[in-house]
This record gives structure tokens, C-alpha cells and sequence, in this order.
């Protein structure tokens, strides 16, 4: 999370962490650039990123 906003980490450097999101808003708020139609993507120092780690129940049955 970055400023409250949920977006994904897509790379890690040393101090820096890639993130992306699809939301017009929240890359407009972040100052993300745009880089296709539907895709906001940027570096942004990991002092500013809240990491939050979602698990999802999978049922092996399922797949």
C-alpha cells in the first residue's frame, strides 16, 4: 500500500520497489507514468510502501 492506495510490487531493487496499478486514480495520485492504455507503472522509495500479504485459500480439487 502506498498512500492507502493498494497497488502490486513488481520488482525490487536495493531501496526501491516497481509498482503497478490500472486505476487512472491512483496513478494520477501516485505520479505514476502511464505506460499503455490500462497500466500505470513506477519506482518508488520502499520507505514509502506499506507491504501487506494476501493469501488465498486454493482447493487442490479445484485446479
Amino acid at each position: 500500500m502506498i498512500q492507502g492506495e493498494k497497488v502490486q510490487i513488481l520488482e525490487e531493487k536495493e531501496n526501491e520497489y516497481q509498482v503497478a496499478t490500472g486505476s487512472l486514480r491512483i496513478g494520477n495520485d501516485l505520479n505514476l507514468p502511464r505506460v499503455d492504455r490500462d497500466t500505470w507503472l513506477g519506482w518508488v522509495p520502499k520507505s514509502k510502501v506499506k507491504l501487506i500479504e494476501e493469501k488465498t485459500a486454493i482447493n487442490p480439487e479445484d485446479l
